[in-house]
């Protein structure tokens, strides 16, 4: 079994359903999928890419775990539950778009892949809740906005309806929260020396920087 087309008025995919397919290369979900169960698609090494569709509510614990995902989209419209584990041990996850109004998750979410994957959010996300601590420091909510922590930057367009956020480079600091907030170049006279800087620092006596 190399690919998995649904039935359309499908709305659930039980636990284990094709845990363990390593031949398994393509899913594509049907539109009226609310919940994926536990370890749905846990151990399908050939998957590379997956697409949450809009009506999904509930990713199961270990839905998609010990897979080769390398980008994860979750088009969900209104608000989503991430369970415990659910996209973890995907060591090469590169890039995760979130579409969905409100996201409730779990610090496991993205546990176990080499490096960090990029997260981009819709700049019409309201909420976002338990993001593992790498993301929480960088994303934040106020008042049914989202956007960039102090001390980040979103560098996409302002056209574009995604935002992702960056440190501020050293040198560089940004004390506002905001999806379209741009890291600026400390004054002369005072510095940043590290990244996600909030504020630049005044030097202290016979000190000086001319950045």
């Amino acid at each position: 079994l190399e690919s998995v087309i649904f039935g359309k008025y499908l709305e659930k995919i039980n636990s284990h359903a094709f845990s363990g397919n390593i031949k398994l290369k393509s899913i594509s979900l049907p539109p009226d999928l609310i919940l994926i169960d536990m370890k749905a698609f846990q151990g399908c090494l050939s998957i590379k890419t997956v697409v949450i569709p809009p009506l999904v509510q509930q990713i199961g614990q270990d839905a998609f775990t010990f897979n080769n995902l390398e980008s994860i989209e979750i088009k969900t419209i209104n608000s989503v539950l991430i369970l415990e584990s659910a996209f973890s041990a995907n060591l090469n996850l590169k890039n995760v778009t979130i579409w969905t109004k409100e996201i409730r998750a779990n610090p496991g979410l993205f546990s176990h892949t080499l490096t960090i994957p990029v997260l981009f959010f819709s700049k019409s996300t309201a909420l976002i809740e338990g993001l593992p601590s790498e993301f929480d420091k960088a994303y934040a909510c106020d008042k049914g906005t989202c956007g960039c922590r102090a001390g980040y930057e979103n560098l996409l367009p302002e056209s574009s309806p995604l935002f992702k956020c960056t440190p501020c480079k050293a040198g560089f600091s940004n004390s506002i929260m905001a999806y379209q907030g741009l890291c600026e170049k400390c004054t002369p006279g005072r510095y940043s020396d590290s990244e996600f800087s909030s504020i630049c620092i005044q030097c202290e006596a016979g000190k000086y920087s001319t950045a």
